[in-house]
C-alpha cells in the first residue's frame, strides 16, 4: 500500500514538475556534429508500430525496411538513438529511403536469432525480396552509420525506381502503327512516282 501511495505522488510531482519546464527547441539541420539540446528517446523516425506493419510497408512500397535491433539495459542502444538515429540528416535519410522500426529482442530472442544478430545495436537493412542487403554491429556515431547505410538505401532505391519504369514500360499500352502501305506505282509502267 505503501509503494502504491509512493508511486501515485512521485507520478504527481513528476506531472507537476513537467508542465512547468519550457518545451525543448527544435535542433537545427547542421552538418555532423555532437549537440547538447535535448533529444527524445525513441525518434520519431520510427513510424511502424511493429516488425509485421513495417513488413506490409516495404513489400507495397518497394522500399527495404530498415531494423534497428536493440536490447533492454542496452546503454550503447540508447546512445545509437540519441546520437544518431536522432541526427536530423541521418533520420532524414532513413525516412526517405528505407522502411524503418525498432525492434527490442529482449522480449522475442527467437526472432532475433533468426535474424542472426549477435551484438546490441545492430542495424540490419532487408530488401522487399527477403534479402539481407546491410548490416552493422554496435554504436556507430552518424558519419560512419551514413557512410556504410548510404550506398546500400541508395542502391536499392536506383533498382526500386528501374522496376517501377519496367512496369510502367510493360503496362503503358502502345498504339497500334497503322499499317505501312506500299508506294503507290503506275499499273502500266511498275514505275513509282
Amino acid at each position: 500500500m505503501l509503494r502504491f501511495f509512493l508511486t501515485a505522488i512521485l507520478a504527481s510531482v513528476c506531472c507537476v514538475t513537467g508542465a512547468q519546464q519550457p518545451a525543448a527547441e527544435p535542433r537545427p539541420a547542421a552538418p555532423f556534429a555532437p549537440s547538447n539540446a535535448r533529444v527524445q528517446t525513441t525518434p520519431s523516425l520510427f513510424h511502424h508500430a511493429n516488425l509485421d506493419q513495417a513488413w506490409r510497408a516495404s513489400q507495397a512500397s518497394g522500399r527495404p525496411m530498415f531494423l534497428y535491433v536493440t536490447s533492454d539495459n542496452c546503454l550503447y542502444c540508447k546512445k545509437m538513438l540519441q546520437e544518431t538515429l536522432s541526427h536530423p540528416q541521418v533520420a532524414a535519410g532513413v525516412a526517405a529511403y528505407a522502411e524503418p522500426v525498432t525492434f527490442n529482442a529482449s522480449r522475442t530472442p527467437e526472432v532475433a536469432q533468426k535474424l542472426g544478430v549477435r551484438a546490441y545495436p545492430t542495424t540490419l537493412i532487408i530488401s522487399p525480396q527477403n534479402k539481407l542487403i546491410g548490416r552493422v554491429e554496435g554504436f556507430v556515431p552518424p558519419q560512419e552509420l551514413a557512410k556504410r547505410m548510404w550506398p546500400v538505401l541508395q542502391q536499392a532505391e536506383q533498382q526500386r525506381l528501374s522496376a517501377i519504369a519496367a512496369e510502367t514500360a510493360r503496362a503503358t499500352p502502345t498504339a497500334p502503327s497503322a499499317p505501312v502501305r506500299p508506294y503507290p506505282t503506275t499499273r502500266a509502267s511498275g514505275v513509282q512516282r
